[in-house]
């Protein structure tokens, strides 16, 4: 895959897999309870496996649209565990240095 053209990191692909098995789960969650009936869901593959995705459009976009929702908060969390972020480097810096400082 080229990231310079589609500008896109190893993390970022990784939370758009996650928010894609989240939109799968909760889309397999309100199937199985029965919030609608079962004719408002077909049959489909996603990464090899059968799961069950809505019909109608309208409640195919609002799962979509709400755990799309969650991609900069997951990207976020994602950068934070990195050890290469920049952010957890800084974090890091100002622990090492507030026990330095701090007597015992």
């Amino acid at each position: 895959m080229d990231r310079a053209k589609h500008n896109q990191s190893p993390q970022g692909g990784t939370a758009r897999i996650l928010v894609e098995l989240l939109e799968v789960a909760i889309t397999s969650i309100v199937f199985l309870k029965g919030v609608y009936p079962s004719g408002a869901f077909e049959r489909r593959r996603y990464m090899n496996l059968v799961v069950h995705r809505a019909r109608h459009p309208q409640l195919r976009d609002y799962i979509h649209t709400a755990v799309r929702g969650l991609l900069p908060f997951i990207k976020k969390c994602k950068d934070a565990e990195n050890p290469r972020s920049p952010n957890r480097s800084t974090i890091l810096r100002r622990q090492n240095t507030k026990s330095a400082t701090t007597p015992n």
